[in-house]
């Protein structure tokens, strides 16, 4: 989870507080970091976005139990050797970077995660106390790699007012939308983001949010605590859509649309791709169909997932933007020799796909997939985090992360066998009624709330309280 506050003098301080199980129970440490940020102007390659640099000054960890306070001592020790000069204790916080402004990260370069400034001041350490002691910054360092941390969310910004909705229609919400993660780890360090992570939301305007209200009284040393959350099966069969509209790396936006059929082990999918952040001018439409089936065991790397494997047999595309059609004319690896019209769907399976778009038939998904409820009692799914790179996976190498979740809704228009009609989700989702599931409505304390938020960043950024609910790799 997280909780952010920015300033109006262009100054910030993050908390990250990271935990030990799915529903946030067990709080393991927490990250503080400081510095500065200055946004440079509309972004090239997100519609919507602004690019932003930032710089850290200070980082500091802080365990919660002793355990993970000796594990982040040795861990930091390694990467900065003669560091850890005495033995981490629980709730004290640890400075990993301290840097002077002038030798801070800055202008989006990565932290070098292995280099320690000797620059020491020993005649000012002696007078002071222990405490003061150790959060003195007697030394510049940058030990920040040791705990794997990355902070380049920072460099792309979108601020956009939060679509009607419940659980309340009457209060505004303003949503801060930082810069994605890439889906390895060992790459986040290098990489700029393009597409967004799950929502921020202001502290001040989470009404009726139990979630919201704990993150934004939390501190570094106290830490939110959630109430364990029931683990339900992961039972996929009906239809699923698109809480909101959601991006992908490149500037690309999109909604979702499954349906699964449990009888058979049958799935439907389609992706209605925009050229915009609020879903309203589409481009394309892929659609997928085959077969599924569940592996024998649960994931070894998230606590709480369930493998899946998803086989493509049958694709289509259909075209909707003129340009896009003009690229595709004569490209033999979609359709040889085939004519593309806009809005006419064409069969990508005896071409086996459409490399282009990544599109490959027959082809298998290993995917990563969860079960949960919200406040109000509707069933969400959520499916596996794409590779940023788009690089096809094995067996051995599912999602670690969650995309945004699908809502499970009971009265949307029929969904097309043959992938050629789908009715515009602006025409259908006007009179769409969600309905939630009778037999696992759960309370307010112990529900799942995909987005648990509070803040606001804009070119003119406010002081504001952000915080929102994360799932992240283990």
């Amino acid at each position: 989870m997280r909780n952010y506050m920015f300033m109006r003098n262009h100054t910030f301080r993050l908390l990250q507080f990271h935990y030990g199980d799915e529903s946030c129970t067990l709080a393991l440490y927490t990250l503080t970091a400081r510095g500065r940020y200055r946004l440079t102007g509309r972004s090239w390659v997100t519609p919507g976005a602004t690019e932003a640099e930032y710089t850290l000054t200070r980082v500091t960890a802080t365990a919660h139990s002793a355990e993970v306070a000796e594990e982040l001592a040795a861990r930091v020790n390694t990467t900065c050797p003669g560091q850890v000069r005495r033995r981490w204790k629980p709730y004290r916080d640890y400075v990993v970077l301290s840097l002077p402004e002038e030798l801070a990260p800055s202008n989006n370069q990565p932290p070098t995660g292995s280099s320690s400034y000797q620059r020491r001041n020993a005649a000012s350490a002696s007078a002071l106390g222990r405490h003061q002691l150790r959060m003195m910054v007697t030394e510049d360092m940058d030990c920040l790699s040791a705990l794997h941390a990355v902070f380049h969310e920072l460099q792309l910004v979108r601020v956009q007012r939060r679509p009607k909705g419940p659980p309340d229609n009457r209060h505004p919400r303003y949503e801060l939308l930082l810069g994605d993660l890439h889906s390895r780890p060992e790459l986040r360090n290098s990489y700029r983001p393009t597409a967004f992570q799950t929502p921020l939301l202001r502290a001040d305007q989470a009404h009726g949010c139990h979630i919201c209200y704990e993150v934004s009284r939390s501190t570094e040393r106290s830490p939110p605590h959630l109430l364990a959350r029931p683990r339900l099966p992961a039972y996929m069969g009906g239809e699923w859509v698109s809480t909101r509209c959601e991006t992908r790396p490149l500037g690309l936006f999109l909604t979702r649309r499954f349906r699964f059929h449990v009888g058979d082990r049958t799935w439907n999918g389609e992706y209605r791709f925009y050229a915009d952040p609020a879903c309203a001018v589409p481009t394309f439409t892929a659609a997928a169909s085959g077969r599924y089936s569940r592996t024998l065991t649960t994931s070894g790397k998230v606590e709480g997932g369930v493998e899946f494997d998803f086989r493509v047999e049958h694709a289509s595309l259909t075209v909707l933007d003129r340009g896009m059609v003009e690229n595709l004319q004569g490209d033999r690896r979609c359709i040889p020799g085939g004519v593309w019209k806009v809005g006419v769907p064409r069969d990508l399976t005896p071409s086996r796909g459409c490399s282009p778009l990544g599109i490959i038939v027959p082809s298998t998904e290993y995917e990563l997939v969860r079960v949960e409820m919200d406040a109000q009692g509707n069933s969400l799914l959520f499916m596996g985090q794409p590779d940023t790179d788009n690089q096809r996976r094995g067996s051995r190498e599912r999602p670690t992360a969650y995309q945004l979740p699908l809502i499970h809704c009971r009265s949307l228009p029929p969904f097309s066998a043959n992938h050629h009609h789908y009715h515009h989700p602006d025409d259908d989702f006007q009179d769409n009624h969600l309905f939630p599931i009778s037999h696992a409505r759960i309370g307010l304390k112990s529900s799942s709330v995909s987005v648990t938020i509070t803040c606001s960043i804009s070119p003119v950024f406010v002081t504001t309280l952000l915080l929102v609910r994360s799932l992240i790799s283990v």
